[in-house]
């Protein structure tokens, strides 16, 4: 019994992401399928939409990221970090000399 082309598809790219041990690429690869799917057997259509998507995730990431980055909390943590490893060097170069 031969499987669907969008079963393969799916199969590939699954097994591709538990090797990578990503958590959403089942996700992706559902997505791709059905994508797939809809272009009458399209590989590239279907890949197509699951980068996009993936792409997506990527950017809403990237902007959580840079607001909490920018976070009052975040901003004087880093001050002080950058105050204790100036007094650090200071230290050790009066140690040094």
């Amino acid at each position: 019994m031969s499987l669907p082309i969008t079963s393969h598809l799916w199969l590939v790219t699954l097994g591709h992401a538990e090797m990578a041990g990503l958590a959403p690429a089942p996700i992706l690869a559902t997505l791709a399928a059905a994508r797939t799917e809809q272009t009458h057997g399209s590989l590239a259509a279907g890949y197509g939409f699951s980068y996009l998507v993936a792409t997506g995730i990527v950017l809403i990431a990237m902007v959580l990221v840079a607001t909490q980055l920018n976070h009052k909390a975040c901003q004087s943590e880093l001050a002080r970090q950058r105050q204790e490893a100036a007094q650090t060097w200071s230290d050790a170069l009066l140690r040094k000399g």
